[in-house]
């Protein structure tokens, strides 16, 4: 029983973990405070380094293919 709670725990860490790193990523928004979350000078000036955040997260197995292809594709866009 210890055990089956500890790993639903370790599941649900693991979860908000992801949700974190995506929303750090740009692939999720959370909260609608937009002050310097997207649009920002800074945020679109490095397209190279949110496009390796994004691949490095796919090869961590931290998101799939289809949403490192969306966010690949939000950051082309705004080129």
């Amino acid at each position: 029983m210890c055990q089956s709670q500890s790993q639903a725990w370790r599941e649900k860490r693991r979860v908000r973990d992801l949700d974190e790193l995506r929303a750090k990523s740009g692939g999720i928004q959370f909260g609608q405070s937009m002050s310097g979350v997207a649009g920002t000078p800074t945020d679109g000036a490095d397209p190279v380094a949110r496009l390796q955040r994004a691949k490095e997260m796919l090869t961590g197995g931290l998101i799939t293919d289809a949403e490192y292809e969306s966010i690949k594709a939000k950051i082309v866009d705004r080129l």
